[in-house]
Parts: C-alpha cells; sequence; structure tokens
C-alpha cells in the first residue's frame, strides 16, 4: 500500500521539514493551549471518579446517603435546600435565608 514516504523524494522531504520548522514553536503553543485542556475536560470525571473511591471511608454510606438526599429533594424540594457547604458561594447563598421563606410557606400548609 502506498504513503506519503512513496510520493516525496528525500530531498523534498528535506524541504518540507526546512519549510514548516519555523512554525513548530507556534504549533507547539497552540497544542498546549487548546489539546491540554481538552484533553484534562475529557479526563476530569475519570481522575475525580478515582480520587473519590479513593478518598471514602464508607462508600456504601456514600451512597446510600447519597440516595436519601435524592428522595427527599423528590419530595420535599420546594421546602428543601440541598448545597455543598464546601462551597463559599454556594454556602453564602443559603446562609443568608433567602431559602426560609419557603419552608415557612411549606410549614404553614402543612398545618392545614
Amino acid at each position: 500500500m502506498p504513503d506519503w514516504r512513496d510520493r516525496l523524494t528525500s530531498e523534498e522531504l528535506r524541504k518540507a521539514v526546512q519549510l514548516a520548522r519555523p512554525f513548530a514553536p507556534a504549533f507547539a503553543i497552540t497544542m498546549a493551549v487548546i489539546a491540554l485542556p481538552l484533553a484534562a475536560l475529557y479526563l476530569m470525571p475519570l481522575v475525580l471518579g478515582l480520587f473519590q473511591r479513593r478518598a471514602d471511608m464508607d462508600r456504601a454510606m456514600r451512597l446510600e446517603n447519597q440516595e436519601r438526599l435524592r428522595a427527599l429533594k423528590a419530595k420535599h424540594g420546594d421546602a428543601v435546600t440541598i448545597f455543598n457547604s464546601h462551597d463559599p458561594v454556594d454556602y453564602e447563598r443559603c446562609r443568608c435565608g433567602q431559602h426560609q421563606g419557603a419552608l415557612l410557606n411549606h410549614l404553614a400548609g402543612a398545618g392545614e
């Protein structure tokens, strides 16, 4: 099966390499700027999943708690705010009390 080596003489190949040589640094930078972040985005879920499995103290309990939170949110979603206390923005948004009005309305409706 013919390939590129059958189409180029060694002299033509040498000229092509000399022509491309000035663009090599720009190509390397472009690959670093574009390809590496895309690869990281592609691999991030895998890496985080592996990290989480290693960091779990009790995986079965963590999965059970996740399922309990999902059930709680499904049953009482209008009165429950689930947030990540390790995320400062998320924590501050919930700490300020914006969600408490919905809870009071829910509790008032439950008493009827």
